[in-house]
């Protein structure tokens, strides 16, 4: 049975759908529910494209015994990342995947029939388009998970077995996506380390504020000492005016100097909080492949 590496969950608040849906990926993968993986992983990918759920995408087919697509996820995770540490071990997965799938040339074709509403959905089976409906176009014979999607409708996932002696059909009712306004993105639409740098760049700002207003009040504060070392008659209303002056330009170093630290601190938190999960690991074709890198949001 095929092992995961787990990292530290984070609460449940701040975990986003991506992660989630990796989350329920790397559950489905562990209980061999490799077609169940295979829609989670799809399902955070559409989120947040990532060559680590490139990666898992193929181990699942890979464990499905589906050679084509675990070789096109393969060499796709490769594309994606070039420098990846466990590049010799992939591609010695690659090879063994080739003479497998060599071997399983000679499988039946049968003819798979897919409808929908509406018409010109994309066909994917095993995560391969085959085509738009309506559809009728050969693929192995076994087990297969057939995806159906299009702009604007909810993506139809299952799983069916192609069998040549009663060749499969399917007709897909699409369901529209809810309508109204979509839910807006964390942070206005901006990434959390864009809202990071934004909060550090404040509390910079407010910082050199507060040492401007800080100069003024030490200037003030100057002054009066000058004035209350030679005081004159005249002095009075330029001391009172000193005063007053000095005392609000304090206060605003303070307030200032308070926002700087909140704003920092807000930009410092941003900046270095998530987590790092790992992907699943082990490889029937031998020995244990697994990206170094982990994965974060």
């Amino acid at each position: 049975m095929p092992q995961v590496a787990l990292a530290q969950s984070p609460p449940a608040e701040a975990e986003s759908p991506a992660k989630a849906a990796y989350r329920a990926g790397v559950e489905h993968f562990k209980k061999q529910q490799f077609a169940d993986a295979i829609r989670e992983f799809n399902k955070a990918y559409r989120l947040d494209p990532n060559p680590v759920l490139v990666f898992n995408m193929a181990r699942a087919f890979e464990e499905l015994k589906q050679y084509a697509s675990a070789i096109e996820y393969y060499k796709r995770y490769l594309e994606m990342a070039p420098q990846a540490p466990d590049r010799a071990k992939v591609e010695d997965s690659l090879r063994a995947l080739e003479i497998l799938q060599k071997a399983a040339a000679t499988e039946a074709k049968v003819m798979l029939t897919v409808t929908s509403v509406p018409d010109g959905a994309k066909v994917l089976v095993d995560g391969r388009e085959v085509g738009v409906t309506p559809l009728k176009a050969e693929v192995p014979a076994g087990h297969r998970y057939l995806a159906v999607e299009a702009p604007g409708y909810t993506r139809h996932s299952s799983e069916l077995d192609v069998d040549a002696v009663n060749p499969p059909s399917a007709h897909i009712v699409l369901v529209p996506q809810p309508a109204g306004p979509a839910p807006a993105p964390a942070a206005g639409g901006m990434t959390r380390d864009a809202w990071a740098y934004i909060a550090l760049g404040l509390g910079g700002a407010l910082l050199v504020g507060g040492g401007i207003a800080g100069w003024q009040a030490s200037k003030k504060a100057d002054k009066l000492d000058q004035i209350e070392a030679n005081p004159r008659p005249t002095d009075k209303p330029e001391y009172d005016t000193l005063k007053s002056d000095g005392k609000t330009f304090a206060l605003v170093a303070d307030g200032l100097f308070v926002g700087s630290a909140l704003a920092v601190g807000t930009g410092l938190i941003l900046l270095f909080t998530g987590g790092q999960p790992e992907a699943p690991e082990g490889s029937p074709s031998g020995g244990t492949v697994a990206p170094a890198a982990g994965w974060s949001f």
